[in-house]
């Protein structure tokens, strides 16, 4: 009965009146994060200015508009601002905290219970709305500061912020459920603001937590908790539904990107998404997500027209620009459009601060400009001069590469290897055997398998001449990713046109159109078929053959030697995830199981190895839904 009355003079909490000063505070918040997705971030801090000092949600408005600038302007002033920012916040909020907690039992014990007691239900109430605030507050700026740790690869005081933030959001959740406290009543702007970022931050907790590879298993270990991916996109999914409010649209953009990248739900991820850009149709950072989906898709003409978009609405921040100028350069080296590659890298290269895909950046440069050495040398009357100039270029960008290599990430790495390969091994070269190799990489990212199996054939006796374990067994996994993503992508079409069609019209889930995958092409002189004449042969092939012929080509890889692999090792567990792929596509659950558990277990060290990591969680997801329907 007790609790029925308390729940009774909470709903008298309601906000009925008219729009208050603490409104107008929590409404400007709102208005800041419209500014804050159309990148306009002198403005998204001008409308909270007034209340900064008077109120810790506008505070921490103002640290997430720090955070944001050092996020898309990577500079160590915009880092060490957002770094203050934190800390005021963690000091505002801390204070609130210590005014609004309980002393019942400290009074008790030293006999000062009698105002506590006093204590109205309408009173107790309100001091319990400002601790979930404060505690939420807590969580979201010991977060903050656990992602700038992270940010400079300061692993260990990171997981530790970590930590302390889920303590804080459980301690927040704790109060929030507490008969005495009446947010969940309440339907005033405070109580909107609360109540979606306390929903955000235990979402985002979830899922960022279920979503760490095994390399980072000792980050989980440390936290002590394990995280709930299907938890969290729930949680996420209710925040979706306080609108307006300062976490719906990153609620929102959250549920697109594991909507398409990890559950492959792509029609409702880019409706979702869709409907965020008809909100914020200027949004740089919502055009660049946009423009990343369609060069998912293959789309890299449509994936460039977004990112050229996101480019005109980021005129206040030029850092960004700078970084879309990688990602433009980045679509036109997946069309092997190397000379139309290398000035967007320049500007790139010459004007970003960031170290983020800089190192990648120079590797893919000196790869674009050893292209133009090629071209030249074609020429009748080559200029060696030129090709001296332009040789220099990649010495210079590869001879740098050092200064940017971050130590966790795998692409620096991977652009510092390659580096030393041309700058030693090769005798400041790349082979021809090399340049089919990018090409083929390339293609195979811009969904262009056709030709990248086009290139796989062409390149059939340079793998002969050049025969190593690495070379050999690299072309066999380019073979059967080629083919398996081809697999997988000409599915998708399917089930689009079956979408899209009469329904009385038949689909022929069987023949794809001429292609250049022939029955035994794998350059291995005991092939007992002479491969050259089987290459001259084009058939169409049917999905099912498509799939066997990659798989085929995986098994080989994954059956191998492993100690022949030496510095493309990674191959061997991709191998084997992209083989567990295919299997739950069969529905062939054991096999599948066993793929992901060689994958898992293969000895850490290789390189992207953590990329490695998702793609076993997603598929394991996948398998464990499999096996409840069956």
């Amino acid at each position: 009965m007790e609790n029925n009355n308390n729940n009774n003079e909470h709903e008298a909490l309601v906000d009925t009146r008219e729009i208050t000063e603490e409104d107008a505070m929590y409404l400007s918040i709102i208005k800041s994060g419209d500014f804050i997705w159309n990148t306009k971030f002198q403005n998204a801090r001008k409308t909270i200015k007034p209340y900064i000092k008077k109120n810790v949600a506008c505070n921490l408005q103002n640290m997430e508009i720090s955070m944001w600038m050092s996020s898309v302007e990577d500079t160590d002033d915009n880092y060490n601002a957002a770094f203050l920012a934190v800390e005021e916040v963690e000091k505002m909020a801390d204070e609130l905290f210590v005014k609004s907690k309980d002393q019942s039992a400290i009074s008790s014990f030293f006999s000062w219970g009698a105002k506590n007691n006093e204590e109205s239900i309408e009173d107790r109430g309100k001091r319990k709305i400002d601790l979930v605030e404060a505690l939420s507050v807590l969580g979201d700026a010991t977060g903050a500061r656990a992602m700038l740790c992270f940010k400079r690869q300061n692993y260990f005081k990171g997981a530790n912020s970590l930590r302390k933030a889920w303590k804080f959001y459980q301690a927040a959740k704790m109060q929030l459920d507490d008969p005495a406290c009446p947010l969940k009543n309440m339907k005033t702007e405070r109580a909107k603001n609360i109540l979606s970022r306390l929903k955000f931050g235990v979402g985002l907790f979830n899922y960022f937590v279920s979503m760490l590879p095994v390399a980072l298993k000792w980050l989980v270990e440390l936290i002590g908790f394990e995280g709930n991916r299907d938890i969290a996109l729930e949680i996420l999914g209710e925040c979706t539904e306080i609108d307006p409010s300062p976490r719906c649209t990153w609620a929102k953009s959250i549920v697109v990107g594991t909507k398409y990248y990890f559950d492959d739900e792509k029609e409702d991820a880019q409706n979702l998404l869709d409907s965020l850009i008809e909100k914020y149709p200027n949004s740089s950072l919502l055009k660049t997500t946009l423009a990343g989906l369609c060069r998912k898709n293959g789309e890299i003409e449509l994936s460039t027209k977004y990112f050229l978009e996101a480019i005109d609405h980021a005129e206040e921040v030029q850092q960004l620009k700078f970084a879309l100028h990688y990602q433009l350069a980045h679509n036109k080296y997946l069309c092997c459009k190397f000379e139309e590659t290398i000035p967007l890298l320049e500007i790139f290269i010459e004007n970003a601060e960031t170290k983020n895909f800089k190192a990648l950046a120079k590797f893919k440069i000196g790869v674009c400009y050893w292209y133009l050495i090629q071209q030249e040398k074609l020429k009748e009357s080559p200029d060696q001069q030129k090709i001296n100039e332009l040789k220099q270029k990649i010495i210079s960008q590869y001879q740098s590469i050092p200064d940017f290599v971050r130590e966790k990430m795998s692409f620096d790495k991977f652009a510092l290897r390659k580096s030393v390969k041309f700058l030693t091994t090769n005798n400041n070269s790349w082979t021809e055997l090399d340049m089919y190799f990018f090409k083929v990489e390339n293609c195979i990212e811009g969904s262009n398998h056709d030709r990248a199996l086009s290139f796989l054939q062409e390149m059939i006796d340079l793998v002969k001449q050049h025969k190593t374990a690495d070379n050999y067994f690299y072309w066999v996994y380019l073979k059967g990713l080629a083919l398996h993503d081809k697999f997988f992508f000409e599915i998708l079409k399917q089930e689009e046109s079956k979408k899209n069609q009469d329904p009385e019209t038949p689909v022929d889930d069987n023949n794809v159109n001429e292609s250049n995958i022939d029955n035994n092409d794998t350059p291995d002189d005991n092939n007992n078929n002479n491969n050259e004449e089987s290459s001259e042969t084009k058939q169409e092939d049917t999905l099912e053959d498509i799939k066997e012929k990659s798989i085929t080509h995986f098994r080989k890889v994954v059956n191998c030697k492993h100690d022949l692999i030496t510095t493309e090792k990674w191959i061997i567990p991709y191998a084997a995830s992209n083989l567990a792929e295919i299997y739950l596509h069969d529905k062939n659950l054991q096999k599948a199981e066993n793929c992901l558990k060689f994958a898992k277990g293969f000895p850490s060290g290789y390189d992207f190895e953590k990329h490695c990591g998702y793609k076993i969680k997603k598929f394991n997801s996948k398998l464990e839904k499999l096996k409840k329907q069956n």
